[in-house]
């Protein structure tokens, strides 16, 4: 067991920090939310998220970004922590003793301390690296009642969303559930607050009648939508392959090429599939990245990112080359590498889109293809929007108000051939 002393004090120091990080933006924006970038030390651009899961492993992601941020909940035990981030407490000082020296591993806890005081192999881990507690944005009163409008409905039928949940995503414990039942809630609430009220209205109409659709439709905005607007870190950002295609099946004949698509015509554009090789534990992974290092890879992912962020077509274009090239000669060093370290697995797939970019846009420069569109890929595109002009007309002004600049979405598939 962690000291219980020891994890209050670390939330109300947390607290502190937050108190005083709010008091100092004045006023109140929904885009600020508590940590503030500055909390973690070392952040190399691009960074991201991690996908948490037995499906996502985090070594492969720390191939695809500058520095992997890694969301921690607390689970039952060791065992369910393992088999949930794929490392256990043998790796820990690794983690730390890499986190401090290069920044590509972070941490940030998604529950109050007290929460993970069944997991003493994390201690060293929060007392040598201090992750902060994400404790969310402040928001005003009618957001507030918007998520109050849907978490009524949530707390009175709580035991067949978890049932829910649990079939869905193969949680296991409560902590687990409690966070599919805050996204849902601050999904829905954040869908109203920026505007996109026939989207949040089609979710809440459809919370009893149809509770997995309604599902499908948060999941899908907020990877699409509501992540990307009000994330004020602006990182590059992770999706879940497998959580993306359960979304479409859930979604099912409601959204198709034939009928029409709740959500904005094209937010996204594949513009890149390569395949690489997966490591599978820390040592393989810094293994990888040295490979990658000395393939310039970094650099050109950062310009890519960069370019993508500023609509620089040319760029884009001369930068997703480069990158092509760089995998297509880490591929042939593949063979080197497995000679080097048996544990590396090989292929991976992954997937870069930039939210924003117009897939007609990038067809005309010849950039990609007709046929590459994200959503169109995945069965969300529609030739006409079902909730009308707004998503027509308004989605496009709302995006351009609210963003000031493209994201980059990174989808990875972790399924072995």
């Amino acid at each position: 067991m962690i000291d219980r002393i020891f994890l209050e004090e670390y939330w109300e120091r947390e607290c502190e920090l937050a108190e005083t990080f709010f008091r100092t933006i004045f006023p109140i924006s929904p885009e600020k939310s508590y940590p503030p970038i500055e909390r973690f030390s070392k952040l190399n651009f691009p960074y991201t998220y991690a996908i948490i899961g037995k499906e996502a492993s985090l070594w492969p992601q720390m191939l695809c970004t500058g520095t992997l941020i890694i969301p921690l909940i607390p689970q039952q035990d060791e065992e369910d922590f393992r088999n949930k981030y794929g490392f256990s407490s043998k790796e820990i000082p690794d983690l730390i003793d890499y986190s401090n020296d290069t920044g590509r591993i972070q941490f940030v806890l998604e529950s109050h301390p007290i929460a993970f005081k069944n997991l003493p192999f994390l201690e060293p881990l929060f007392r040598e690296l201090n992750p902060p507690v994400l404790l969310g944005r402040r928001y005003d009163k009618k957001r507030t009642e918007y998520a109050i409008e849907i978490e009524t409905i949530i707390k009175l039928y709580e035991n067949e969303f978890f049932e829910m949940w649990s079939e869905l995503y193969k949680t296991r414990s409560l902590n687990e559930n409690l966070v599919n039942e805050g996204i849902f809630i601050d999904t829905y609430a954040d869908l109203k607050m920026l505007g996109f009220n026939d989207i949040a209205d089609e979710i809440f109409n459809n919370t009893l009648i149809d509770p997995f659709y309604s599902e499908a439709l948060v999941s899908v905005s907020d990877s699409f939508i509501t992540g990307p607007m009000l994330d004020q870190f602006h990182p590059l950002y992770s999706v879940n392959y497998e959580k993306a295609i359960a979304a479409k099946r859930l979604l099912g004949e409601k959204m198709n090429y034939k009928r029409t698509s709740l959500f904005p015509f094209e937010i996204g554009s594949f513009l890149l599939k390569e395949k690489s090789f997966s490591p599978s534990n820390i040592e393989d992974c810094k293994l990888a990245i040295e490979i990658y290092d000395n393939n310039e890879f970094y650099k050109v992912y950062r310009a890519f990112s960069e370019s993508i962020s500023d609509k620089n077509y040319l760029k884009i274009d001369a930068n997703k080359k480069n990158l092509i090239e760089i995998f297509e000669q880490v591929w042939e060093e593949a063979d080197t590498i497995e000679k080097i370290s048996s544990q590396i697995q090989r292929p991976i797939d992954f997937f870069i889109a930039g939210i924003g970019l117009a897939i007609g846009e990038l067809t005309t420069r010849g950039i990609i293809g007709a046929d590459m569109g994200f959503l169109a890929g995945l069965g969300y595109l529609g030739t006409i929007a079902l909730a009308g002009d707004f998503i027509r007309n308004e989605v496009p002004l709302n995006f351009s108000k609210k963003i000031s600049k493209p994201y980059n979405v990174t989808i990875f598939n972790f399924k072995q051939p």
